[in-house]
């Protein structure tokens, strides 16, 4: 955790806290920022999520539409800026030049990422940590630190970055049903997975959304699997990574 002022207090002193996400977001951005807006609200204050850009791939719309994500794209928002809002910005930096936050006109309150730093960032709250593979999972960690709870929706959000294959429709009912336990058991084996991994080979951490077979929670279920078959013996044909994924979900029933 960065040390200074924590969240809750660069949170403080305002009324609308205005959530900028790089242009074209991709899942982790989206779910960070709404993990984000909910934090801002329990705190009292009206929170807006906002980006530039289109939303151009399908499943990261299918992911907007299925679990009504709370997006509101910048050239409808008609912002009239006031003294007492607070900027964040998710997934992205100041003067990054992948976001539409007019860094030049407006003080950034709170920023929150796992890219490097182009430049020295002048925040109230700055959390840019490198050895993170999401900032899905930065935001996670102070949501939880202010003792809030996830629904299932927000929760369904945090498995779409997780899970390189993309949004899958599919999915929906079996995540909604138990989201919050397979998010905080993805985000937890894929963090402690990276870091295992960084420490017998220091490497740079993949983008999130990368599907490479080293990042992958699904191919992980696989080994996971082929590692208990050596310690307990086989117990028949291992299924398929991804019913390892839909079983976990509940969408695959086990036969009696």
């Amino acid at each position: 955790m960065p040390e200074g002022m924590n969240l809750f207090q660069a949170l403080q002193g305002g009324k609308r806290l205005l959530i900028y996400l790089h242009d074209s977001p991709d899942p982790d951005a989206m779910a960070a920022g709404w993990l984000l807006k909910h934090i801002g609200e329990s705190l009292g204050l009206e929170a807006v999520v906002l980006y530039g850009g289109i939303l151009g791939r399908a499943e990261n719309r299918a992911m907007v539409r299925v679990l009504d994500v709370p997006l509101l794209p910048l050239e409808q928002a008609r912002l009239t800026h006031r003294k007492d809002d607070l900027h964040a910005l998710v997934d992205t930096q100041p003067g990054a030049g992948n976001n539409s936050f007019p860094h030049e006109e407006l003080e950034a309150h709170v920023v929150v990422d796992h890219h490097p730093s182009h430049s020295k960032i002048q925040a109230r709250f700055n959390d840019v940590r490198l050895d993170q593979g999401c900032s899905t999972t930065l935001v996670l960690q102070h949501f939880e630190s202010l003792g809030l709870e996830l629904t299932p929706p927000l929760a369904t959000a945090g498995l779409c970055h997780v899970d390189p294959l993309g949004f899958d429709p599919a999915l929906e009912r079996g995540a909604l049903e138990d989201g919050e336990r397979f998010l905080r058991r993805a985000v937890i084996e894929r963090e402690s997975r990276r870091h295992n991994r960084r420490r017998a080979a220091p490497r740079p951490a993949p983008d999130c959304g990368e599907a490479t077979p080293s990042s992958s929670p699904i191919a992980e279920l696989d080994v996971v699997q082929r590692e208990q078959q050596l310690t307990t013996g086989p117990r028949g044909p291992a299924p398929e990574p991804r019913d390892s994924l839909r079983r976990e979900l509940g969408l695959v029933q086990t036969q009696p």
